[in-house]
Parts: structure tokens; sequence; C-alpha cells
């Protein structure tokens, strides 16, 4: 059986138990039409998947139309099956949800192609409902590794990013009035942390020295044209991440847990917030898998009472508010976070430098970790990666970003230097291309604030 038609018989397979659906045939021609709409109780059917034996790929199939009223929405099309040599098949076209009962908002996205082929297009990260659209629908298909949340943007094909992805010579250069001086932060040491680009806009805290009880702290929005306008003003927060659902998620060393905000209304879900019925110390930094489970650190920096009795990295498994403590050798405050881009390691920096931790194939990570990184084996902070897979460190103390590649050694042109008295703290990629490395820095008197350079390759967004 060719791939071609395996792909149709399985969308046969699938769609054959709906109400009124119509049977495939045999031709292997890829269907352009939509599936008829449902009455008020079937749903619509799915387009047949496109094929190709030649360097051109088959298109997916249309969606099939949302039944009305209670009815079921149509099923996304199928997916194209990769040509010889050329680019996978688009995904098929998402559903509309019916419009009745629990009616459904964006159907799932088709699947990548298939065959020799490259991937066929990331689904949206945003599900709708997809078959089925009652009450609240299923999510839809993640995009490629280096999704960014819901902008639709993917890394590359890592193949295409050649060189260093850093120029010669390249300055980070001060964002202005990022944060703006004001009585908050006037002749004031503060650290401005947890960079994160969601959309077309940079999230970033800014927070006070104050070490107990747990300090003052603020989110700033600073938008693609440089305009910074005040997100929330009494966050708690450092570190910031996105979401699956496109949420800007806080570690927040005021109520000492883990809350997620909807964008753009701000409504605050407190995710996680206790270990043993104890609260946090002070979370720090997190990073989230495609499959949600999140992963963060909690050192005692913003809280020297430290009530959790010791400093850790945890992890929250999907759908749960349960942490498990995770990397059991890094115990002296673990400090920035991140997954490697297939997921399969996790690297944790801090007092310990950056270690660098496996991830089985059930999610379980490693519980010692090896050292990682030329130049990394001192204090860190927070970190970021490119689309090539090299890892951006801010390095403790200093004012250097460094840079190396995925087997740990040095890049060309690392590290990144901020011109400026000030320290970094962390890093991320953002910009319409994610070309562009924003820098954070701690400081007093004018010196704290965001820095940006914009690099040869693309990056993730924190």
């Amino acid at each position: 059986m060719t791939p071609t038609t395996r792909l149709q018989l399985t969308a046969c397979l699938l769609l054959g138990w709906l109400p009124g659906a119509t049977a495939c045939s045999s031709d292997d021609t890829g269907g352009t039409q939509p599936g008829s709409g449902g009455t008020s109780t079937n749903g619509g059917t799915m387009g047949r998947a496109g094929s190709s034996s030649s360097g051109s790929p088959g298109s997916g199939g249309a969606a099939g139309l949302g039944g009305t009223a209670a009815g079921r929405g149509g099923s996304g099309g199928g997916s194209g099956t990769g040509g010889q040599g050329a680019l996978g098949g688009l995904g098929g076209t998402s559903g509309t949800g019916g419009a009745g009962k629990g009616g459904a908002s964006t159907g799932g996205a088709g699947a990548g192609g298939a065959d020799i082929g490259g991937a066929g297009m990331g689904g949206s990260a945003i599900g709708g409902a997809g078959v089925g659209g009652a009450n609240i629908g299923g999510a839809g298909m993640g995009g490629a590794a280096g999704s960014s949340g819901t902008s639709g943007w993917t890394c590359p094909d890592p193949g295409t990013l050649t060189g260093s992805p850093i120029p010669s010579g390249a300055t980070p250069a001060r964002v202005a009035g990022a944060p703006p001086t004001d009585s908050f932060n006037m002749n004031n040491f503060t650290n401005v942390e947890g960079p994160v680009w969601i959309g077309d806009a940079l999230y970033f805290s800014e927070m006070k020295n104050t070490n107990n009880p747990p300090p003052a702290a603020r989110i700033f929005k600073l938008d693609a044209s440089n305009q910074v306008s005040v997100f929330l003003d009494d966050s708690g927060s450092n570190g910031l991440a996105v979401d699956n659902s496109g949420n800007l998620v806080a570690t927040d060393h005021k109520v000492g847990g883990i809350i997620s905000y909807h964008l753009p209304d701000k409504a605050p879900t407190p995710l996680v917030s206790t270990y043993m019925s104890t609260r946090f110390n002070s979370p720090n930094d997190l990073t989230f898998k495609k499959d949600g489970t999140l992963y963060f650190t909690d050192p005692d920096f913003q809280n020297s009472a430290k009530p959790q009795g010791a400093t850790r990295a945890y992890q929250v498994l999907p759908g749960t508010s349960t942490a498990t403590p995770i990397a059991a050798d890094y115990s002296s405050n673990p400090n920035g976070i991140t997954l490697s881009l297939d997921e399969q390691s996790l690297f944790i920096g801090g007092g310990m430098g950056v270690k660098k931790y496996a991830i089985d194939s059930g999610g379980v990570v490693a519980s010692s970790g090896t050292a990682f990184g030329t130049g990394l084996n001192m204090s860190t902070d927070g970190m970021a990666l490119d689309c090539a897979g090299n890892l951006y460190v801010a390095v403790g103390d200093s004012t250097n970003i460094v840079v190396v590649a995925p087997n740990g050694t040095p890049v060309a042109n690392s590290p990144i230097k901020i011109t400026s008295p000030s320290v970094v703290t962390n890093v991320a990629f953002g910009g319409a291309d994610h070309k562009t490395l924003y820098i954070t820095a701690q400081g007093s008197s004018g010196q704290q604030g965001v820095f940006k350079v914009t690099l040869n390759f693309p990056g993730m967004p924190y």
C-alpha cells in the first residue's frame, strides 16, 4: 500500500462513523471540494487528501462545513502527501464548528504533509472545535518544532541557517524608556527580567531589590515601535513565558507560585502555588513543553526566609496543579531554565553553572545532569535558544551573553556584550522575523533596562 493510499484509508476509517458521511472512493487524486454541510444533527464530511508522485506537493482537502443548530462541526481536510524530493503537502484547512449547542470557534488544523517531502504547514496553536463542535472544542494540532504560541510563527528549517548566528561587531542598543525612569526606580537598584515576545510585543518584569518581604514588581509591554506601557503595576513577577494558548504566564514571588494572565483582559489564573502544603520560595524562571508540561525554578533570591527549606526545580504535568521536584542534583539556587528544540533535554542554570538533563520518552527528567557549555561553569541567569539550537546564556554579574552550539562549544562572535555597567539577566528573541535578540539588565540610576540587537538567526520567544 502506498503512503498516499494509507493516508486516504486512514481518513475514511476515521470519518466513516459520522452520520451522513460520504464514503471515500479508491481514486487517489486530491479532493479539492469541501464536504457538504451537515443538517441539524449531522456534521459535514472531510475533503479527501491530495496526493502527488512528482515534485509538486499534493494539496490538502478543503474543510467540511460545520453543521447547523446542534450539528457536529466539519472536520479539517486531510493532509497532502509530499512529492518525491518536494515539499510536504499543505495541511488541510480548518473545519468550522457547528453554530448550535456548544457551537465551536475555529476548527482543528489539518495535519502536516507526509512521505518524502518536508513537513506540512503547522497547525494553529489555538484549537477550535473541529470534529464534534460541542461545548469546549479540542485543541488544534500544534505547529512544528519552534512554534511560538499563537503567533503562527515557527522556526525555519535549521538546514537553511548557515554561518555564525551573530554578525561581526553586533552591539546591543538600549531601548529608551524601557523601563521609564519614575519613582519606582529613580536612584534605586531594580532588576529588569523575564522577557517574552507574544504576538507583536515584548513583555518584561521590573522588580525592586527588597529581599524580605518579597519585593514590589511590575510588568511592562514594549511594542514593535518601541513604545512602552505598564501592563500590570503590581505583578510580583520575575520570569515570564507564553503558554500554548497564548496566555502570559509569570513566576510570582509575591504569592510564591505561578500565575497565568489571559490576554488581553489580564484575567489571572493561579496554576500552582504550593509544594507539600507550603508556598514556594521565590519562583524565578519557567518554560513550557508543547504538551503543556510546565518546568520552573525556585531559588530564594527574593525571599530569604526560604519557606521550602531548599531551592529546587519543579515539573507540573498538563491539567494538574501538583508540582514535583526534578533535577535533584541542582540544589544551589537554580535560576534560568529552558528546553532543547526537540524537547529531549532540559537546561538549568544558576549557582552551579549550566547543566543539561535528559528527558525520556515518558517525560521523566533525569535526576542528575551533566555540565554543559564552554564558559558556562559559573553563576548564570536566563537562557534562550535560536532555531539552530544554539544556547544564549546571561552570565551572572557580567555584561556578557555567552552563546554555545548544541555540542556546547562557543559559536563565532560570542559573547554578545552590552556596553553598560549594568548586569545582564535574561534574553528572548522577538520582532516580526524573531531575529531581534532582547537582553534585560539590572542596575541603578538608569543603568537597568532592555537592550536589543539584530542577529542572523531567528530564535525562541523566551
